[in-house]
């Protein structure tokens, strides 16, 4: 598929048109709109450029409602529980600078203000201006999230006379990329001063075709910079460039072709996210918040509930126990466990997988696997996640059924033993010494507890035997 609007080959997002410059009319009324003051974790500032604001160019006309255009912020605000209060204070056409000054040059945030429409939310002055305002009077806000970097690199291309002066595009990077890194400080640097000390997320742009190794490499360049400077000031990075890749991959990495970007024709697409991609975006934004989640295992006897002891024997019965810690209060971990049983003890294999138990105060039980023979057995536990905690997986737990060993038959003291029998051409001896035949049997039996046989051995028995015929 084609893509079609003011592209360039770097593939990157952004707002500027050449028709907001031919809109008149009166300039939208913009006033401070900061929410009263609280301290509410659940306040929820989204920042950037047109992919945050949800910019759709089949929705543009002047004076159209704002709440029309849906971007990943309403998107991720929904995905959390509790859900996110939103102030969603970005701006179509935004670069880094203008952000932090609130004026031109830009890639068309002003001239949207002032012959389009108004924002989400409606503020007076710059970008940035409004963020610190929102964050003092909002200290509990718990998220903020930006997009932005992107406007900066399509006027480095107009810049150069358009995308096909490629060496003029590549000798500038190193200095765009630079004024970005001090731009981004600049901006995290005043959210901090306002006192903003939650969850900073900067979400990565995506490549509009990933088999375009020039076009792709580049916004490499512009989000190793975000994720650079954005985790120096303790924030996460939202991978939209790897949820867009993995999803379009199946489609030769054409994001239009895979229905990542808004359709203009069946065979070509604007820029800007669908609300599929916007939906990637925000899920990346929810994976990059979401607390690291760890689940271990403790397998338990299945009749008594009792810790497993590799002593138990064959007819046992087994169940496994999964812990998940993460998130604490109103974060902790909920959702489900999966257990898989294998009949070895490396977790190797195929195995046997019960229906998810619903995790109940931070653990769960797998349902008894019995009788077990004797032999080696493993369980694997998977917790599915939820919007506040990760996914996690636990090491594999081995354990072991051991064989029933019998029991030898009880003996009562001063017992004379089983006799023990030994071929013997036609006699039998006793314990005297004396040959006594031996009714209806071709063999002799020696009680070799006692008496001579006992002292001198079957051999000397027979000697003495021996000696007493000689003497008769």
């Amino acid at each position: 598929m084609q893509r079609s609007g003011p592209l360039w080959v770097a593939g990157i997002v952004f707002a500027g048109f050449s028709l907001f410059g031919l809109f008149g009319g009166p300039t939208a009324a913009p006033a401070s709109a900061v929410s009263p003051s609280n301290n509410d974790t659940n306040n929820y500032l989204a920042l950037g450029d047109s992919v945050s604001f949800g910019y759709n160019p089949l929705l543009v006309e002047p004076g159209v409602d704002p709440d029309v255009f849906v971007g990943f912020p309403q998107l991720a605000s929904d995905l959390f529980r509790p859900q996110k209060t939103l102030a969603n204070a970005s701006c179509p056409g935004e670069t880094s600078t203008s952000l932090i000054t609130g004026t031109r040059p830009d890639n068309g945030c002003q001239n949207y203000r002032e012959f389009i429409g108004p924002l989400h939310v409606s503020y007076s002055g710059s970008q940035l201006a409004f963020a610190e305002s929102y964050l003092a009077s909002n200290p509990g806000t718990g998220l903020v999230t930006i997009m932005i970097g992107a406007n900066d690199l399509l006027l480095l291309s107009d810049g150069c006379g358009g995308v096909t002066n490629v060496s003029c595009i590549e000798a500038g990077l190193p200095g765009l990329l630079e004024t970005l890194s001090s731009n981004l400080t600049t901006i995290y640097s005043g959210l901090e001063t306002a006192g903003f000390n939650g969850e900073l997320v900067a979400v990565t742009y995506y490549s509009l075709d990933y088999a375009d190794a020039a076009e792709t490499g580049i916004i490499e360049e512009l989000n190793a910079t975000i994720a650079k400077v954005t985790q120096e000031f303790g924030g996460r990075v939202a991978d939209g460039f790897g949820e867009f890749q993995q999803a379009a991959a199946a489609f030769g990495g054409d994001s239009c072709a895979a229905g990542l970007l808004i359709h203009l024709t069946s065979t070509t697409c604007d820029i800007h996210p669908s609300q599929a991609g916007a939906a990637l975006l925000a899920d990346a934004v929810l994976q990059a918040t979401q607390i690291t989640s760890m689940t271990t295992t403790e397998v338990h006897n299945g009749a008594n509930g009792a810790p497993w002891a590799n002593t138990n024997t064959t007819g046992s019965s087994a169940l496994d126990t999964a812990t998940v810690t993460g998130g604490s209060g109103s974060l902790a971990p909920t959702g489900t466990v999966t257990f898989t049983f294998f009949t070895n003890g490396s977790c190797s294999g195929p195995g046997t997988t019960s229906p998810a138990t619903t995790l109940m105060g931070g653990s769960a039980d797998s349902t008894p696997t019995g009788p077990l023979a004797a032999g080696s057995y493993s369980f694997l536990a998977m917790y599915s996640g939820d919007p506040n905690n990760t996914g996690s997986m636990s090491d594999c737990e081995p354990f072991s059924v051991a064989a029933v060993t019998p029991t030898p038959p009880p003996t009562t003291p001063g017992t004379t033993p089983p006799t023990q029998e030994a071929t013997h051409p036609s006699q039998i001896v006793t314990d005297l010494g004396r040959p006594t035949p031996k009714t209806g049997a071709g063999s002799l039996v020696w009680p070799l507890g006692g008496g001579l046989a006992a002292l001198f051995g079957i051999a000397g028995v027979a000697a003495a035997v021996r000696r007493l015929r000689s003497t008769r």
